[in-house]
């Protein structure tokens, strides 16, 4: 185990030395332990420092030069390059400089005098005692130790700005914003900082210990958080997600317009505590939301562990009776214009994005076989390219600009982002004796055996994580994520390529119990159908179902081609991403391809 130490960072620009030494001595002197002072007596050398650190204050002298205030376009940097820094003002003289200040005094936190009873020096010594009293200890587990650090400041540096750079400090200064005490308001005392009662209470957060989170896939950064109090006592199981400043503070603005009051509260997680620093921010979310079993697991290991379960949690995700999201109505938009604006894709008209839907299926199509050595020969890649790759007027429909009813969802709802709750061991055992007991009573027992099995530990919670894409959008995207998802979790290590391949008449067959008549028509269908067919055709139709059923009473009805349109697109976006790229995810890539010709069946004129 680590302790992660923090450091009260301070910048003290000056250009006078005696100032320097004499606030470095009251340092020494004080004995102001985990203090940094770092010191600058030019305009470069301060704004160098400020790009290669974080810092918790700033003490810039107006003059640093005779008649120039270099101090004051430091001010402004610091502004812009560390907002999260407080920005002091230092001055021998106010009154000679009034008119190069006044313009920047709107982003001056504080200023004091270079002597006398408010000088700079006890402001350093103030504001580091109040630090003493906020900071928490931090410990990290061996498995985080070695790689941890540059993890942290490597995500974060990847998309800075004016080179400045992400450090461990910064990490550390949210993670204490997250977890302290809040800091004391003279002007508006609890009831608690008055009378005798002592101001330290014992429930504040002192420790917090971090170990490491499997990730999802959105580039985050995630841990498991344990806080303990002051007496001793173990605070939320927390997760915390690390992620650039723009996009935690994206997700903390979905979290707050979208999920706080539009979601049930067994359907998401809860947002207990946000920082945003100067290249970072830190989101800080229950664990698992009011799942209240004591397991829990990702949606994406159950599809592969208990794919029973699995069904009944995709049954409880997406009951249109429970639909907070789905019926939501977020007027009309086009698809291409969604997936250029929400996921960086090209923006493609009706032709471009027939041309670009093909080369890229006739790409991962010669990718795929020609990665297997014995279809390696061109006759066999060409033959399957012919099989799997449509015509190119499969693609020109009016459906890709087409003005489709659009709603809000998740964005990104792939298994991983989504948590049931698993029932315990405790609560199967007990469910089998009770289950045993009413077979040897009633012949309904089957019935009741899977209301059993069904409610078992469970409570109906279904929890989604990661609002980063959250917003409105078209109706069926959680639907086409949630199926793709569906396909890549349920190819096995050992699943050969005749077995992919034969994925393409399994599709036809999937789709048209799904779209092969009404809604009513498809339920009494699917239910049979079910009963033969193998596991993740299972749900697939059952999610196709339920995207029908969510949309049924709705104005404009959920028709296929939007839907296998919105499919088709959602695919072209992962095949965008690294980790399906990767050698090792040759089948998964295959699996995708079946799907694709299916879809491109539905699209064709």
């Amino acid at each position: 185990m680590l302790e992660l130490k923090e450091r009260f960072r301070i910048l003290l620009v000056d250009n006078d030395e005696a100032f320097l030494a004499r606030a470095k001595d009251h340092v020494k002197n004080e004995k102001m332990v985990d203090l940094e002072l770092v010191t600058a007596k030019t305009q470069q050398k301060a704004e160098d420092d400020i790009r290669k650190g974080f810092f918790h204050s700033a003490f810039v002298d107006v003059e640093l030069t005779t008649g120039q205030t270099e101090g004051v376009d430091i001010i402004k940097n610091l502004s812009t390059w560390r907002p999260a820094c407080e920005r002091i003002l230092i001055t021998g003289e106010l009154q000679g400089h009034w008119h190069d200040v006044f313009p920047v005094s709107a982003i001056i936190q504080d200023a004091y005098m270079k002597a006398g009873a408010r000088s700079y020096v006890t402001g350093i010594e103030s504001r580091y005692r109040e630090w003493t009293k906020r900071r928490i200890a931090i410990t990290v587990d061996h498995q985080l130790e070695s790689s941890f650090f540059d993890k942290v400041t490597r995500h974060a540096n990847e998309k800075r700005r004016h080179r400045i750079v992400a450090t461990v400090d910064e990490f550390i200064y949210l993670l204490s914003q997250v977890f302290g005490p809040l800091d004391e308001n003279p002007t508006q005392p609890s009831m608690f900082d008055q009378g005798d009662w002592p101001k330290a209470s014992l429930a504040d957060i002192t420790t917090v210990h971090l170990e490491h989170m499997r990730p999802g896939k959105s580039g985050a950064i995630v841990l498991q958080a344990f806080p303990k109090t002051r007496s001793d006592r173990d605070g939320i199981l927390s997760v915390i997600k690390i992620d650039t400043k723009a996009r935690a503070y994206s997700e903390y603005c979905n979290f707050r317009r979208f999920v706080r009051f539009g979601r049930r509260r067994d359907r998401h997680v809860d947002l207990l505590g946000y920082a945003f620093g100067d290249t970072m921010g830190v989101l800080c979310y229950s664990f698992a939301g009011s799942i209240r079993t004591r397991k829990v697991k990702r949606l994406e290991e159950l599809l592969a562990e208990d794919p029973q379960f699995a069904l009944e949690s995709l049954r409880r995700l997406f009951n249109p009776d429970d639909a907070d999201f789905y019926s939501m109505s977020a007027g009309e938009g086009s698809l291409t214009a969604f997936f250029h604006q929400r996921f960086g894709s090209k923006r493609w008209n009706t032709y471009s994005t027939a041309i670009n839907i093909a080369k890229l299926m006739e790409e991962q199509v010669k990718e795929f076989f020609q990665s297997e050595h014995s279809l390696g020969e061109q006759r066999v890649v060409t033959h399957f390219q012919e099989t799997f790759v449509p015509p190119l007027d499969t693609f020109k429909d009016i459906i890709w600009e087409a003005a489709l009813p659009g709603c809000v969802i998740h964005g990104d709802l792939h298994a991983g982002n989504v948590f049931p709750g698993v029932p315990d061991e405790a609560d199967h055992t007990v469910n089998a004796q009770i289950v045993s007991k009413m077979a040897a009573e009633s012949s309904n027992a089957g019935d009741q055996r899977r209301q059993l099995t069904t409610d078992a530990g469970s409570h109906g919670e279904v929890i989604m994580i990661d609002y980063y894409f959250t917003g409105p959008g078209p109706r069926s995207l959680d639907f086409a994520a949630m199926e793709s998802s569906i396909r890549l979790a349920t190819i096995r290590n050992t699943t050969t390529l005749p077995e992919v391949l034969a994925r393409k008449e399994r599709e036809a067959a999937i789709w048209e119990v799904v779209w092969g008549g009404t809604v009513a028509e498809t339920e009494l269908r699917g239910a049979e159908v079910m009963r033969q067919a193998d596991y993740w055709e299972k749900m697939s139709m059952t999610v196709g179902m339920l995207a029908r059923k969510n949309f049924e009473n709705h104005d404009r009805q959920l028709e296929d081609k939007e839907y296998a349109a919105t499919c088709l697109l959602w695919i072209m976006r992962l095949y965008t991403t690294k980790w399906l790229l990767s050698n090792e995810r040759g089948m998964d890539r295959g699996a995708l391809l079946a799907w694709c010709a299916q879809l491109c069946t539905v699209l064709r004129p």
